[in-house]
C-alpha cells in the first residue's frame, strides 16, 4: 500500500454565464495528491492519503469520496481551516493554467507533530506538489521522507510558481527530496521551470546521479522518457482528440505506481525494471493519462478501461 501525502482541494472551472455579470463555476475535487491516491485505487492498487483536509462542507465531501472509492483516510489530520480551491482555466489545446486560494487552508497546517507512525502495510511513499515548498507542511514532509528513507520513496515535483514563486527554493526541497527517491517523475515543463535552459537529459543524469534508480519525464503528446543509469527509453503516447489536460501527470503518476506494484514491493521492482518491462509500465500509464485527457477534470480511469 502507497501512503500518498500531500493536498486534496477542489478545482474550480469557470465558463460564461448567460451575460457579462454571471459565470458558472463547475468545481471538481483534485489536488495532485488527492487525484494520485485516487487513481492508484481506481487502476487496482492500494493507497491510503496523509494530509489536512478541512472540517468544512467540501473537505467532508473529499473525505466522502476517499472513503467510497477504497482510498485509506486512517493518517488523515482533520482541520478547523477551509477547503483549498483552485480556479482553473484551459486553452485552445487543454493544457491547464491554475490561479490558487490556499493561504491559511486546511492543506497549510502540517507540522512535524503530525506525521504519523507507519505500520508494516506501508510499502511506499509517494511526495508531489505545491506541499513540498510551501511551510510548514513542506518542513512535515521532509521530515517525513527522511525518517523513511528505508521504504520506497516516489516523487513528483509538479512546480506551482503561483504559490511559490521563489524557483531557488523549489529547487532546494526538490533536489532534497530527489536525493531519498527510488522514483522520480517529472514533466518537460517541470524541468523548464525548475532549470531554465538545461537540457532534459543532463537534468535527469544528474537526479539519478543523487539517488533514484529511475527518472520518467513526461511531454504531453511529445514521447515519455525514462533514465536508468546507462540506459534511456522511451515511449510515443497514443494521438486521441483531447477535452482538457487537467491532471493527465496524476493519472500517469497514478498508472505508474499502481503497475509498479503489480510486479511486487515497489523498490525491488524499481530497481530492476528495464527493456521491455520498463516500455510496457510507460504504456499502461501513457494509456492512463490519455483517458482522462479525452474527459473534463482530473478523474483517472478505472483498471477495467484500460487494454494495454
Amino acid at each position: 500500500m502507497y501512503l500518498v501525502s500531500g493536498e486534496a482541494l477542489f478545482d474550480c472551472f469557470v465558463d460564461d454565464g448567460p451575460d457579462a455579470d454571471h459565470a458558472h463555476i463547475n468545481a471538481v475535487t483534485g489536488g495532485a495528491p488527492f487525484n494520485v491516491a485516487r487513481g492508484i485505487v481506481r487502476l487496482g492498487g492500494k493507497a491510503t492519503f496523509f494530509g489536512g483536509i478541512s472540517t468544512d462542507p467540501l473537505g467532508r465531501r473529499i473525505r466522502r469520496i476517499l472513503d467510497s472509492e477504497g482510498v485509506g483516510t486512517e493518517y488523515v489530520v482533520d482541520v478547523a481551516a477551509p477547503t483549498p480551491l483552485s480556479v482553473v482555466a484551459t486553452d485552445p489545446r487543454g493544457e491547464p493554467s491554475y490561479v490558487f486560494y490556499n493561504q491559511g487552508t486546511a492543506e497549510c497546517a502540517l507540522t512535524r507533530r503530525s506525521n504519523p507512525a507507519l505500520d508494516e502495510r506501508i510499502t511506499g511513499l509517494h511526495f508531489g506538489s505545491y506541499t513540498l515548498v510551501a511551510e510548514p507542511t513542506a518542513d512535515a514532509l521532509a521530515a517525513l521522507a527522511s525518517a523513511q528513507r528505508d521504504r520506497f520513496i516516489s516523487v513528483d515535483p509538479n512546480v506551482r510558481p503561483a504559490i511559490v514563486p521563489d524557483m531557488r527554493e523549489w529547487r532546494r526541497r526538490v533536489e532534497a527530496m530527489v536525493a531519498l527517491a527510488n522514483l522520480v517523475k517529472a514533466s518537460r515543463e517541470d524541468l523548464e521551470t525548475l532549470y531554465p535552459s538545461k537540457a532534459v537529459e543532463g537534468i535527469a543524469r544528474r537526479w539519478l546521479d543523487s539517488g533514484p534508480d529511475l527518472v520518467v519525464v513526461t511531454g504531453g503528446a511529445a514521447p515519455v522518457q525514462a533514465y536508468r543509469r546507462g540506459e534511456r527509453v522511451e515511449h510515443v503516447p497514443p494521438v486521441i482528440a483531447v477535452v482538457d489536460m487537467v491532471g493527465a501527470g496524476d493519472t500517469f503518476q497514478a498508472a505508474l505506481l499502481a503497475r509498479i506494484a503489480e510486479f511486487g514491493p515497489p523498490a525491488d521492482v524499481v530497481s530492476e525494471l528495464r527493456g521491455c518491462a520498463l516500455r510496457e509500465t510507460l504504456a499502461f500509464a501513457a494509456a492512463a493519462a490519455a483517458l482522462t485527457c479525452q474527459r473534463r477534470g482530473a478523474g483517472a480511469p478505472a483498471r477495467k478501461e484500460l487494454v494495454v
